[in-house]
């Protein structure tokens, strides 16, 4: 590639070659000096050289070229960059392009000046060259913000300035400065960058200046434990820039100026004068409390602190909020017995009380990195501390990503739903598409009635990548493991005395033994309030809002309820086809997390049809077949009834003679080398399975006990009516 077409991939800030020389910012690191030279060699060859120690292939591939464009010899074809295209676009030359980072350094989008002083914003694709005009919506920031991050945390002063030129301008002097932009596009929720910061103003010198100065005075004041407000130049309209470079002035200059301003101390400091002249500080932990109370969104719940940020409410430990509250303090004025004042002022404060089960109630949106999808209008919303969540997913939404062939989730889903034949079931399919959907979303679990079970008889089907899937996307932080066989009433109240934030209670491995007491099973899958019990408190009542997933190869016997209510309480999508190993890829999970946009959108698909159908999941026909064969194996009775051609009707004119019946039952376990059941079991299971108890009526003068709601399909007489007598 030509010297001058690489060079204008970088940011040059004015700068020109000399001797076929240039030094510009680095792009790989916090570069405050031109620290990257670029030079053009022998033969045309280019060398870049990081003074701060950058590998050049690293500083290549950050503004999307290759080692092949280090050479001028006709191996690269000469392209238009992002900038030609840009500069194209508009029909101006391009003079400054300003990043937008958020707090982690995550780019966001550019502020593209151009000669003029024409202002358009971009997101840009260096690496490929590309762009897209528009800024994104909803989405805010400072130029320089993780700078300005870092400067807080070390203590050293920031600097605010109108423009992103001052910026800079300050940058080069070894100041760490940010702006928002203009004087319209400071936001107050930008406040709680400067916690405890020692702040600088330095406004531009007119009254849109004063009054942006003014606006983030007001934002700060909760926050910052020092404002300085300097007004550097002289001149109408006059900025930082203007005072250094138009009227001469040096960075010494700069720093006497501001020396020469008194600091705004924060409201919970105190400044009292001593005897001898000099000032004394001190922290008023009421006033502090209420400065933190007033601006900052957390809860307290039964002693413990849930902490808002980035969207959601976080429990974190009392150092954690102690650390939070020291950062407003300077170090000088910092001890412990200060901070256990301010965090037990906070934890007795009424307005930020709230019980657990306040938390996760809002059906209404699913909570992703980057705002609210309204599931109604399917529209993404700013997050909002209103809405008391305590679970993010792990992705950002983006509207119009979608599934396609290339995706390695694509071929992993479908070889999931493949049956034994090789064809894919895409009844199984829709059923993990609206599982997905479901479990992502904080639509309570119980309005499906149902547990969902990954049954899988054979081994290495994908299902435990599904649900690791599942569970990178909730976080494992909202996910427990309880075994069906510890949901009863013995062991139940202390397995589920944590679960009420719990989004999923997922089993990757369910054991097959045998399931005694279902009753919390029951209750926790149809929304019944249940009896918990933690360590060390006292017994309250919980209604589970979550999910029941379960992994299993052999489904547990249950012992104790063979009503038909139990089985439909059982979804089963089978995984019945086994990848081969040549085609197992042990990274298939890290690939599939990179594409969870898409995957969110897949299953918010499902959640939209699981909704339209009153929550209920598409019907499984390969699924229903193995309840009825599981219902059959787990139920001697009702196995006896559906084999021998019996039919359940439920209406008291059926009558079978109970004897019959129960001789008929026996021969049938003999003859099927089953386990039979005694007299009175196999009597609570008819009454259980027709809804009638077993009568004795009088016919042709003999007194005999018959069982209502059955009969041996067409070939059963009814009997006459006679005097019915209750079977004791």
């Amino acid at each position: 590639m030509e010297y001058k077409e690489f060079l204008k991939h970088f940011d040059l800030n004015g700068a020109t070659p000399r001797n076929n020389t240039i030094n510009v910012r680095c792009p790989c690191h916090n570069d405050k000096k031109a620290s990257l030279s670029i030079s053009q060699g022998r033969n045309n060859r280019i060398i870049l050289n990081c003074h701060a120690g950058c590998n050049y292939k690293n500083i290549l591939s950050e503004v999307g070229l290759t080692e092949e464009d280090l050479f001028n010899d006709g191996r690269t074809k000469q392209k238009n960059t992002w900038r030609d295209k840009i500069a194209s676009r508009v029909d101006r030359p391009i003079d400054a392009v300003y990043d937008y980072k958020d707090a982690n350094g995550k780019y966001l989008y550019s502020k593209i000046r151009f000669i003029g002083k024409h202002i358009r914003y971009a997101v840009i694709d260096k690496k490929n060259d590309s762009f897209t005009m528009e800024k994104p919506k909803g989405v805010y920031s400072l130029y320089n913000l993780p700078a300005a991050i870092r400067a807080i945390k070390k203590g050293y002063p920031v600097y605010i300035t109108e423009g992103e030129k001052d910026v800079n301008t300050l940058k080069d002097l070894g100041f760490t400065a940010v702006t928002a932009g203009s004087v319209s596009d400071w936001r107050s929720e930008f406040a709680h960058y400067f916690t405890g910061a020692r702040v600088v103003i330095l406004p531009d010198n007119d009254a849109p200046g004063l009054e942006l100065k003014d606006k983030i005075l007001k934002s700060l004041r909760a926050f910052a434990h020092s404002i300085k407000v300097v007004i550097t130049s002289q001149a109408e309209h006059g900025d930082v820039t203007d005072y250094l470079e138009a009227e001469g002035h040096s960075k010494e200059d700069l720093k006497k100026l501001m020396d020469e301003v008194s600091a705004v101390a924060a409201p919970w400091i105190q400044i009292t004068e001593r005897k001898d002249g000099s000032q004394k500080q001190s922290v008023n932990p009421g006033l502090l409390k209420a400065c933190i109370s007033e601006n900052l969104s957390y809860k307290t719940v039964d002693g413990g602190y849930y902490w808002y940020c980035n969207g959601y409410y976080k429990h974190i430990d009392k150092n954690a909020v102690k650390a939070k509250i020291s950062a407003y303090i300077p170090d000088t004025l910092t001890n412990d017995n200060l901070l256990n004042n301010v965090y037990n002022l906070m934890l007795a404060d009424s307005d930020h009380m709230a019980n657990e089960k306040d938390f996760n109630t809002n059906e209404k949106y699913i909570n992703f990195k980057n705002g609210l999808y309204n599931i109604d209008t399917k529209a993404l919303e700013p997050h909002n501390a209103d809405i008391l969540y305590t679970r993010q997913v792990n992705t950002e939404y983006i509207e119009g990503s979608t599934i396609t062939e290339y995706h390695t989730f694509t071929k992993f889903i479908r070889d999931l739903c493949k049956n034994a034949d090789g064809g894919i079931d895409w009844q199984a399919y829709k059923a993990l598409q609206e599982v997905a959907g479901l479990a992502i979303s904080n639509i309570y679990g119980h309005k499906t009635k149902k547990a969902v079970f990954l049954y899988s008889p054979v081994g290495n089907t994908g299902k435990s990548q599904f649900l690791g899937l599942l569970g990178h996307m909730i976080g494992q932080e909202n996910i427990t493991s309880i075994p069906l066989q510890n949901m009863n009433e013995d062991k139940g109240r202390f397995a589920f005395a944590n679960a009420g934030l719990v989004r999923l209670i997922m089993n990757g491995d369910q054991s097959k033994g045998d399931v005694k007491d279902s009753s919390i099973f029951k209750s926790v899958t149809g929304g019944d309030a249940i009896k918990v019990e933690a360590k060390g408190k006292d017994i309250r009542t919980l209604v589970f809002k979550g999910l029941v997933v379960i992994a299993c190869n052999d489904l547990p016997y249950i012992a104790d309820d063979k009503g038909e209510h139990i089985y439909r309480r059982m979804y089963i999508v089978p995984c019945t086809h086994t990848i081969e190993e040549k085609e197992r890829d042990p990274n298939i999970l890290d690939k599939m997390i990179k594409e969870l946009p898409a995957i969110a959108n897949w299953g918010i698909e499902g959640l939209h049809r699981l909704r339209a159908n009153n929550y209920n999941f598409t019907e499984i026909a390969a699924g229903a077949e193995v309840i009825a064969n599981y219902r059959k194996n787990s139920d001697t009775v009702y196995s006896f009834l559906m084999d021998e051609g019996y039919i359940i009707t439920k209406n008291p004119a059926d009558k079978v003679s109970k004897q019959e019946l129960l001789t008929a039952y026996n021969k049938y376990c003999q003859d099927n080398g089953r386990q039979a059941v005694g007299v009175r079991q196999f009597r609570d299971r008819i009454v259980k399975l027709t809804g009638y108890t077993i009568h004795k009526t009088r016919l042709k003068n003999i007194l005999a006990s018959y069982c209502e709601g059955l009969k041996l399909s067409d070939e059963f007489i009814p009997v006459n009516e006679g005097q019915a007598i209750p079977f004791e």
